[in-house]
């Protein structure tokens, strides 16, 4: 029978070694959720969860003590602390697989990421919570120095977004706009431009997800469509190839922006200053096209003036 006790013995295999483990954890903290149907307890779980991840960068042994984790599985607001910077060893850790020591925290972190997905997609998420959620992968997921960890924010935003953003699209996306707008002391922002950039990365795909819920008549569809180009013009290849990836769907759904869109990518190309400016663009156009935005850019090409050749 589903209970905080179960959901606390699932807990600790958020942190284990295997990824097939944490994911295994993560879907049954959220059959617990379905199956119980307990508003207060889901509410408890994703603070545990929320909880955890922001405290596993500090000393809890998640692989040689269990025990611990679950101990802490449904800490006291007194309980809790600010997560401790990770060191470089993690990062490495991480890269090779290993999960010794405290290197295994980001084991923990990448588990709490899967965990909240899933909550996510089960339709069992705490409504209430779904912003200040959003906002938490953002800030501490999506800046993660451990990628797999960032891929699982990653993946956690966008259920988020599928689930929930047709019935909360202008609070998600304020969220989201945010992040993005913010400069180094932003609320949601990371400490580095390196993570910020990462946040960014992940930002525009949750940008573009959302605006897909939007009416193609919202006033808010311009404005989205204008961040989307904007940002596909950072120097940070990071960012042009989630944009990239956000561009060909909204074409499609989106039709009235497909001139401006295809537009904007064709100026960024032919006028871009730097190497690096112009190559977010070509990304983006070198993805699937719609049918729309196939016959927008050939009309924008026939148009446009071929330029006299180079003496």
């Amino acid at each position: 029978e589903p209970s905080p006790a179960l959901a606390a013995a699932l807990m600790p295999f958020l942190g284990h070694p295997a990824v097939s483990a944490r994911s295994a954890a993560a879907r049954g903290l959220a059959s617990v959720c379905e199956e119980a149907e307990d508003a207060d307890l889901t509410a408890a779980l994703l603070r545990a969860i929320l909880a955890l991840h922001r405290r596993c960068g500090g000393d809890i042994g998640l692989l040689g003590n269990h025990s611990g984790v679950a101990q802490a599985a449904f800490p006291t607001d007194a309980a809790a602390r600010a997560a401790a910077e990770a060191d470089e060893d993690e990062a490495k850790a991480a890269k090779s697989g290993s999960g010794i020591g405290s290197a295994a925290r980001w084991m923990a972190r990448d588990g709490c990421m899967r965990a909240l997905r899933e909550l996510a997609t089960s339709g069992a998420f705490p409504v209430p919570s779904i912003v200040s959620a959003l906002a938490h992968v953002i800030s501490r997921g999506l800046s993660d120095r451990v990628e797999a960890v960032r891929v699982s924010a990653m993946a956690a935003g966008e259920g988020l977004v599928e689930t929930y953003g047709a019935a909360n699209t202008a609070s998600m996306l304020a969220t989201v706009e945010e992040a993005l707008d913010a400069g180094p002391g932003g609320r949601l922002s990371a400490g580095t431009e390196e993570r910020r950039n990462w946040q960014r990365g992940g930002c525009v795909v949750l940008l573009g997800a959302l605006a897909r819920h939007l009416a193609p008549t919202d006033s808010r569809v311009s404005g989205t469509v204008t961040t989307l180009l904007d940002t596909l013009r950072t120097p940070s290849e990071a960012v042009q190839r989630a944009v990239a990836r956000c561009l060909p769907p909204l074409a499609k759904v989106l039709k009235s922006e497909s001139g401006r869109i295809v537009t904007g990518l064709l100026e960024s190309v032919i006028h871009g200053d730097s190497s690096a400016v112009r190559r977010g663009p070509t990304s983006s156009a070198s993805s699937p096209p719609s049918s729309s935005a196939t016959a927008t850019r050939r009309r924008t090409c026939a148009s446009r003036p071929l330029a006299p050749p180079a003496p």
